[in-house]
């Protein structure tokens, strides 16, 4: 293998050499060419000058060429250490990706053991295993069942507040209605103030807050929490903001538009009541 390689050397070397000499001829026929001065069949001069012209070709562009060959010759090599450099980055990036990730399910979890410690640990977790793209604001499958204390109608919450309540319960696994689904209903208030009104779900993103008292001063970012007049859901359950007031001075009631603070297009962990 090494005497191969050292042919291989070798005539690297020779092809190198012999491309440096046809390029410098080459140019000194050019220059022989365009030279006009010396005399009819003056031949010793003209070769002087060719040769001349060809050393200085070679001393000044020589280094030129052989790098430029050079490159030539160890593309194949090149590349493959640019393709392992591409894929070092890669594998960087990805690890980049998984850190972070992490480190979101870190908060996540820590933002959990936060709620379950405000709660005084009557709050489960428990992890969505399964959703239905065809009613994706109705309802998600939960790993909990009856084995884990799920029963039926306990409300069920995410960091934010609250998505929903529980509707079926197996040994292992629960159904959870999404509070937009439209046959939701929930008791609610204003925080801090002294309005309240039934909240439905209608099938899409945000909900309908109905029978505000048309006198009352409702206004737009005011927090809807729950207000534990049911046996359902205890009071202060953070429900949603009011993004807008319908009736103003005409009906008996009011009513009122509100965002979830729970993100029902993504949910991953919630807390069941016990």
């Amino acid at each position: 293998m090494i005497i191969k390689d050292e042919k291989k050397h070798n005539l690297r070397k020779w092809i190198l050499y012999i491309l440096l000499i046809i390029i410098g001829l080459l140019f000194s026929l050019i220059q022989l060419k365009e030279k006009k001065t010396y005399p009819a069949g003056n031949f010793e001069k003209n070769t002087f000058y060719a040769s001349n012209l060809f050393l200085r070709i070679f001393a000044y562009a020589g280094q030129d060429l052989r790098d430029f060959f050079y490159a030539v010759f160890h593309f194949k090599s090149m590349y493959r250490n640019i393709r392992q450099l591409e894929k070092e980055k890669e594998v960087l990036q990805l690890k980049n990706i998984s850190l972070n990730g992490l480190e979101n399910e870190n908060k996540k979890l820590k933002r959990m053991l936060q709620l379950k410690a405000s709660n005084n640990g009557k709050i489960i977790p428990a992890r969505v295993i399964y959703r239905d793209g065809d009613n994706w604001l109705n309802y998600v499958i939960i790993d909990k069942g009856s084995k884990d204390n799920v029963r039926i109608l306990k409300p069920v919450i995410t960091n934010s507040g609250l998505i929903g309540r529980v509707i079926y319960v197996d040994g292992r696994f629960s159904k959870v209605m999404l509070l937009t689904d439209s046959e939701f209903t929930a008791a609610c208030r204003v925080y801090k103030k002294n309005i309240s009104g039934i909240v439905y779900g209608n099938g899409e993103d945000k909900l309908i807050m109905k029978y505000i008292d048309s006198g009352s001063d409702i206004q737009i970012n005011d927090m809807i929490i729950t207000s534990g007049i049911s046996k359902v859901f205890p009071d202060g359950l953070k429900v949603g903001k009011v993004v807008k007031v319908i009736g103003e001075g005409k009906d008996m009631f009011k009513k009122a538009v509100v965002e979830p603070y729970s993100s029902v297009n993504y949910i991953d962990y919630v807390w069941y009541f016990i």
